[in-house]
């Protein structure tokens, strides 16, 4: 390809993502019906699991300190979980207790200190254990969910454990949670194109995301189906996605 011919492919997909981020653009959401993005059991499932795994890193100063930074990543999660879960177009029960859950998991992810981390991790535990709160609020602007550097560290951790089970699945269900849980995260990283300076470049960022997205979820769905191919071939083509953008924003 030449480069008037890169030229006239770069504003063919500037104008397509111009296109689909139109119809976006007025919501600080995303817009997406949640359940095509990921199942409401699937996020109920994984927000106990991601606190308890928090709680393993509060079992004194000394391991606090040595993994605080991966316990705030997980409390960001959590609070993006959450979040999706307050959206999703289906019910549950741990529903309700979203938002208080989601504002409980940002304060903890502010921590600096092991008896502040302490202090909020059983507020936090407290809400999704069921206690109520009528204070905090349904709406949250998603791109105030996690810095673009935190939710990049998230997506790896995750994808380094999806790798592992393709190589040698064991537990379809948890593996391709694991995957559903990246495709929630990929709608987070989407609503971080504002941070980008040059706004005429910002439909390259939807794009890439929401490809993202739809091949994460494409992944959990063949990996739970246990359609290893089909699980590598979507997997792959989330990688694509991630390449292409930061092959674009990654200066």
């Amino acid at each position: 390809m030449n480069w008037q011919d890169q030229r006239v492919s770069k504003v063919v997909r500037l104008l397509l993502g111009i296109a689909f981020v139109g119809a976006t653009a007025l919501s600080a959401a995303p817009v997406v019906k949640f359940s095509d993005v990921v199942s409401i059991d699937d996020l109920t499932a994984e927000i106990p699991v991601a606190i308890v795994e928090i709680e393993r890193s509060l079992v004194s100063e000394e391991s606090f300190e040595k993994s605080a930074a991966k316990s705030r990543r997980l409390a960001v999660q959590v609070a993006i979980f959450a979040q999706a879960l307050t959206e999703h177009d289906q019910d549950s029960s741990l529903k309700s207790r979203g938002p208080a859950i989601r504002d409980a998991a940002m304060q903890f992810a502010q921590t600096r200190s092991y008896q502040d981390a302490r202090s909020r991790f059983e507020l936090l535990k407290g809400y999704a254990d069921g206690a109520s709160s009528t204070i905090a609020k349904i709406e949250y602007d998603w791109s105030q969910l996690g810095s673009p550097r935190l939710l990049m560290d998230a997506m790896r951790d995750r994808s380094d454990l999806i790798r592992k089970g393709l190589r040698r699945p064991k537990e379809p269900v948890l593996e391709s949670r694991q995957a559903a849980m990246m495709a929630v995260l990929a709608l987070a990283i989407d609503e971080q194109a504002n941070r980008w300076k040059n706004a005429e470049e910002r439909p390259l960022w939807h794009l890439a995301s929401r490809d993202l997205q739809r091949s994460l979820t494409q992944t959990a769905h063949a990996i739970r189906s246990q359609n290893g191919s089909a699980a590598m071939e979507h997997f792959t083509a989330a990688h694509a996605a991630c390449d292409r953008c930061h092959e674009n924003f990654k200066r």
